[in-house]
């Protein structure tokens, strides 16, 4: 099946970005760019087509990853291409309490 190309609005990335990564204002600025993607599932959208993350021999390979944490939706991995966009944005939602 085909994934919908999906607008998006990264605003609040950008915010965490500049906050946590204060002295790398190259992930805030390559977030400004992540306008439009494709939801994997509802934890992961990528924003180059044909993003395969782990096939070395591809040009988009991931340079390196990097972590924001929002107190809500939980941990957000950027996975930070070569060529300086962002590939993806995976979400590890918050777990919740467990009733006692």
């Amino acid at each position: 099946m085909q994934k919908q190309y999906t607008v998006f609005d990264p605003a609040w990335l950008v915010a965490l970005a500049e906050e946590q990564w204060a002295d790398e204002p190259c992930f805030a600025e390559a977030l400004k760019q992540c306008t439009a993607g494709w939801w994997l599932d509802d934890t992961f959208i990528y924003f180059t087509p044909f993003f395969y993350p782990y096939k070395s021999h591809l040009p988009w390979l991931i340079a390196r990853s990097v972590f924001l944490k929002d107190q809500v939706r939980g941990i957000i991995l950027l996975q930070l291409l070569h060529d300086g966009r962002i590939g993806g944005i995976e979400i590890t939602p918050k777990k919740k309490s467990l009733p006692v």
